[in-house]
């Protein structure tokens, strides 16, 4: 019997499955979809409004919106001029892989976005740069967003020409590292509203108003889980200054080298470890200002010399304890100085001779109330101006109230110092004076004997 000849079994090649990118010209609008080369560059030209991409021209009179195609890590960049701009609005979508955005001007000028921006990172997250190498002018509103909690950075101006964003709304979410602003020229200016809002991610975050930047509205961050460091570094926040923070290490600090100019300011934070540093060029509040600390151990730090509230100051502090003895608090409060502790232990001294040398007026008007924490409290004044108390302490048996003055007629203290509960049944309260002669009125309730 003859046997039967057989070929070998053997696999097909599958048809080809790779989707090149692909683009849609209506006359007006530029569609750019399934981007899967891991470089693209849109390059506006000086005439026409042209783009130009992949060799492509299309004389552009409308919005550009590109759609990456895969998850893998993409570079994607919009090269503006700043003879036309681009007219209509601009929108960026990558995939999951990890990406890069830019959005800057070609050299020698500042490329115009007439419309607004939306740019929307993947799950990968990743970076974007705004006018960093050259600047930008934005006429529109901004919004850039990511999904993912990793660690994702946004910078925004700090070109070689100043940047200008001059739409109602700034949004920047999930972004744990933002950097707005920078120095060159008069510095980039933020007229509408920014917002940085980080609210679920646990990495560490930095927020950051670049030197001379100035918002022109409200400026609002919301901290992530993790620790975070609002830095003010610009020039002006306008409108309201507010920055609410988890239950992390937070700091917010201000290091201008020149003055700096806020409408309102309020610093909430939870139950982490919590600073407020005012830095040391002047800082002036032109409205009140508000605190609102949880129950870590919480501080003032920093030569708070120069900073000035030209209405009132509230601080409110949980009970992990507040600090504000090892760094004094030195600034000029034109309204009244309101601090309220909980049950921790708490220092507080208030010293209006080193304000008045660093020409503020100091504050005048002190209140200071407690609950069954232990409280040690004093005041410096060796100034001409007088200062008006309104101290009352709890039922712990720990506090302490220091006066260090200056001689009758130089310092003028007033008020009412009130120890809630007999000194008798609580040995550890405590009154010094320093040999300090009264000659103002003054009202002492369960004095330390």
């Amino acid at each position: 019997m003859n046997s039967l000849k057989r070929n070998a079994l053997r696999l097909e090649a599958l048809e080809e499955r790779w989707v090149p990118t692909s683009f849609r010209f209506d006359g007006s609008n530029v569609f750019i979809f399934n981007v899967t080369t891991p470089t693209l560059t849109v390059t506006e030209g000086a005439a026409n409004n042209n783009l130009t991409v992949n060799g492509l021209t299309f004389a552009s009179t409308g919005n550009l919106t590109i759609q990456q195609g895969n998850n893998a890590k993409n570079n994607i960049a919009v090269n503006l001029n700043s003879t036309v701009g681009l007219v209509g609005n601009l929108s960026i979508n990558t995939g999951n892989g990890q990406s890069t955005v830019s959005v800057d001007s070609l050299a020698g000028g500042t490329g115009l976005l007439a419309g607004n921006m939306q740019i929307r990172l993947g799950n990968g997250g990743g970076t974007v740069n705004l006018g960093t190498t050259n600047g930008l002018n934005d006429r529109g509103n901004v919004s850039v967003s990511v999904p993912a909690q990793a660690n994702n950075t946004v910078t925004v101006g700090g070109g070689a020409n100043a940047s200008t964003f001059a739409g109602n709304s700034l949004v920047f979410s999930n972004f744990n590292n933002v950097t707005l602003g920078g120095g060159a020229g008069t510095g980039d200016t933020f007229r509408g509203n920014v917002f940085v809002s980080d609210s679920t991610n646990p990495n560490p975050g930095t927020v950051t108003l670049g030197t001379k930047a100035a918002v022109l509205g409200n400026f609002t961050v919301a901290g992530g889980t993790g620790n975070t460091t609002v830095a003010v570094n610009g020039k002006t926040v306008a409108g309201t200054l507010s920055v609410n923070l988890k239950n992390g290490t937070n700091a917010l600090t201000f290091g201008n080298t020149t003055p700096t100019t806020i409408g309102s300011l309020n610093y909430t934070s939870g139950n982490g470890s919590t600073t407020f540093n005012p830095g040391t060029s002047p800082v002036t509040v032109q409205n009140g200002v508000q605190f609102n600390f949880g129950n870590g151990v919480n501080s003032l730090v920093g030569n708070s010399s120069n900073f000035t509230v030209n209405n009132n100051l509230f601080v409110n502090n949980g009970n992990g304890g507040l600090n504000a003895a090892t760094n004094t608090f030195k600034g000029s409060v034109l309204g009244g100085l309101f601090v309220n502790t909980g049950n921790g232990t708490n220092a507080f001294t208030l010293d209006t001779t080193a304000a008045v040398a660093a020409g503020g007026t100091g504050t005048s008007n002190f209140n200071y109330g407690t609950n069954n924490g232990g409280n040690s409290v004093t005041i410096n004044n060796t100034t001409t101006t007088p200062t008006a108390l309104n101290l009352n302490f709890g039922n712990s048996g720990a506090n302490l109230f220091t006066l260090n003055a200056g001689n009758p007629g130089t310092a003028q203290i007033t008020g009412t110092i009130s120890w809630a509960t007999p000194s008798m049944a609580n040995a550890g309260n405590g009154f010094v004076d320093n040999g300090y002669v009264f000659t103002s009125s003054i009202t002492l309730i369960n004095v330390p004997s």
